[in-house]
């Protein structure tokens, strides 16, 4: 009988044992596991954007982008919303003659496929002024559109020892209705090489009646300054006598600004600057452009034509006008 208790009370501890094991390889097994599906982080899928796209007020198109289909932000603008952009010369950058310009605007900005450009001082001399034009391309073959529409232009401006500036760009309005004009400043600063030391040393003119001063170089010595203000406009005609024709080779005009928008377009004349509602031009300002007083002004006289563009870098508006 002892001997059947032995043989029972070892089997009994054999299965005890073996259920140990057993329970013991089971709960390593678990919790492998359980470790194991914890390490693996979950599996995300990148969503489809659709293919929209927004339209910016400068005219180019963003598509949506990211994981949460966002539009793209649009490009930073210059100019005004939805008519024009400028991309170059960017604001407050530091300019040279010529400074290229160019950017986008919509079709109704130009008039035969162009408009205008200035270039100014901060006490808003003119400094040079020309046109930017639309540039065709495949998608864009036609300037005569509502759309957005590239252009580009050259302006050349003269030396000035102003450090600030501004580029006037202005949309082209052919009719008499000046209510539909519409400008953008864009500020900018002017390289020191268009800084010039040549006028200083240029004999110097002052009119306290009509209010401007002008610098003159040694080879005008001797010229006269005829003033006249009849008919409500201020002339003054610089020329010689000396027994040559009686020619003005230049005038410089004072007229009101409601004059000059009748007369803008006129050839031949090019405003200098203007102040507290009037308008400073230069009238048959030969030095401006090809013409040499039309054939009729002898050798000497062509050569102070010529010379006219670079009087006119010097002129000034005076502090107190008579």
């Amino acid at each position: 009988m002892h001997a059947h208790v032995k043989t029972g009370l070892g089997i009994t501890v054999i299965i005890i044992v073996a259920l140990m094991a057993g329970m013991f390889i089971w709960y390593s097994q678990k919790n492998y596991t359980i470790n194991y599906v914890h390490t693996n982080p979950p599996i995300t899928k990148q969503k489809a954007c659709t293919e929209e796209a927004k339209i910016c007020p400068d005219g180019s198109a963003v598509g949506r982008t990211g994981p949460d289909c966002e539009f793209a932000p649009c490009p930073e603008m210059t100019g005004i919303a939805d008519k024009i952009s400028i991309l170059a010369p960017a604001a407050d950058s530091i300019i040279s003659s010529p400074v290229i310009v160019s950017g986008r605007a919509r079709g109704t900005w130009f008039f035969e496929g162009d408009f205008p450009v200035e270039v100014y001082d901060l006490n808003d001399k003119l400094l040079g002024q020309g046109y930017a034009s639309f540039v065709p391309s495949a998608e864009e073959p036609e300037w005569m559109t509502e759309d957005f529409i590239n252009f580009s232009g050259s302006i050349k401006f003269s030396n000035t020892s102003a450090v600030l500036g501004y580029i006037l760009f202005k949309k082209d309005n052919p009719s008499d209705l000046r209510e539909l004009d519409e400008e953008f400043e864009l500020p900018v600063r002017f390289s020191a090489d268009n800084a010039s030391e040549e006028t200083l040393s240029w004999r110097s003119y002052e009119n306290k009646n009509f209010g401007f001063s002008l610098g003159f170089p040694e080879s005008w010595k001797g010229y006269i300054a005829t003033e006249d203000s009849q008919s409500g406009n201020k002339n003054v005609c610089f020329n010689f006598k000396d027994g040559r024709m009686p020619f003005c080779i230049f005038y410089v005009r004072v007229m009101p600004q409601s004059e000059w928008d009748d007369v803008v377009k006129k050839t031949g004349y090019v405003k200098i600057t203007e102040d507290e509602g009037n308008v400073y031009l230069c009238s048959g300002c030969c030095g401006q452009g090809d013409t040499t007083g039309g054939g009729q002004f002898d050798q000497f006289q062509q050569e102070r034509c010529k010379e006219v563009g670079k009087i006119l870098e010097t002129f000034e508006l005076l502090v107190d006008k008579g």
